[in-house]
């Protein structure tokens, strides 16, 4: 009888020996995630790593991190990545390409992390009739621009744009060469350190007179991938939006902690983090806004000619996922 019970006491601990622990290295899923290496596009990554939310959904997650949302969708057309997090103008580029590229959700509004900033001689934009003002062409950077000049009824001809990277424009910027900037977080605080002053973002005005909350222009951080590597891979996908979630939340009900974990991944302090972040609305949600948003920039591009196709946010903004596991968040009608 005790030999029986030294058995089956042994197989016991076989059996037990050989489950999956749920988050033990050896069981979980390796994936590559690419982003630009700021927190517009990759705060919610690097909080879900940072505090072992992708751990807990099955996934060790390494972050690739590239020089710009540019560069990712190059990795990703090249078939180096099928998974990655960037701007909305660019990826579009991406899908306009022939890449089978679709959206299973948005990371965060980057509205506000577009901004015209501009010297302090100037107060209003009418004072940038006559001067010359700094945009990236070709980008949500010139969109900001000419979206700003239409708003308050400037003349276009009395305004002279000129295409400068977001290096060259603070510097042009603050050396006196150009009068404003058209910049994004955080080249725009960097402008501001050095005497700069901000004109209005995509979402708020500081113009005098007409300050506060604005909708100016609609930017967005999305979640990309190729639909394909998505159809084929349900349960990763779905891991990695349950852990976007869990990144969002915590963002918001612990914004001080969460700007400490992301400026110490990017080397920015955490009370300057805290300001960057605090530009941008974290949310996975597919909304009406996204899918307008997503559509105003697809129209810029290929008015500027570059988009090799049209492209409609409904050809690949793919909701499946997203409402497989969060319904709540899918509130877009066409969804």
């Amino acid at each position: 009888m005790i030999r029986r019970l030294g058995f089956l006491v042994a197989a016991l601990v076989l059996a037990c020996s050989t489950l999956s622990v749920p988050g033990r290295a050896a069981d979980l899923t390796q994936l590559a995630i690419g982003t630009s290496r700021d927190p517009n596009n990759g705060a919610l990554l690097i909080v879900a790593r940072n505090m072992n939310f992708f751990k807990e959904n099955g996934l060790d997650v390494s972050i690739k991190y590239f020089p710009s949302a540019g560069d990712l969708v190059a990795a990703m057309a090249a078939g180096a990545l099928n998974i990655g997090a960037g701007g909305s103008v660019p990826t579009t580029t991406l899908r306009a390409g022939g890449y089978p590229a679709v959206v299973p959700a948005q990371k965060a509004d980057i509205s506000g992390a577009q901004q015209v900033v501009v010297q302090k001689s100037v107060v209003s934009p009418n004072d940038l009739e006559g001067k010359k003002l700094g945009a990236n062409f070709g980008t949500v950077s010139q969109m900001l621009a000419e979206t700003m000049i239409q708003r308050y009824h400037l003349a276009p001809d009395k305004v002279t744009l000129v295409n400068l990277g977001p290096a060259d424009m603070v510097t042009a910027l603050l050396r006196g060469d150009i009068a404003g900037a058209s910049l994004w977080e955080p080249w725009a605080s960097q402008a501001v350190k050095g005497g700069a002053h901000r004109l209005l973002t995509g979402s708020e005005s500081y113009v005098p007179g007409q300050t506060g909350p604005a909708t100016i222009l609609g930017d967005h951080g999305l979640l990309i991938a190729s639909k394909p590597w998505v159809e084929q891979n349900p349960q990763i996908v779905g891991a990695v939006l349950r852990s976007l979630i869990a990144a969002e939340q915590f963002v918001a009900k612990q914004p001080d902690q969460a700007a400490e974990v992301v400026g110490k991944e990017l080397g920015v302090p955490a009370d300057e983090m805290k300001g960057l972040m605090a530009r941008n609305r974290y949310s996975m949600v597919i909304d009406a806004k996204l899918i307008r948003d997503m559509n105003a920039e697809a129209d810029f591009l290929t008015r500027n000619g570059k988009l090799k196709n049209p492209v409609k946010a409904v050809d690949w903004v793919y909701t499946s996922p997203l409402k497989k596991i969060a319904p709540q968040m899918v509130t877009w009608a066409g969804g």
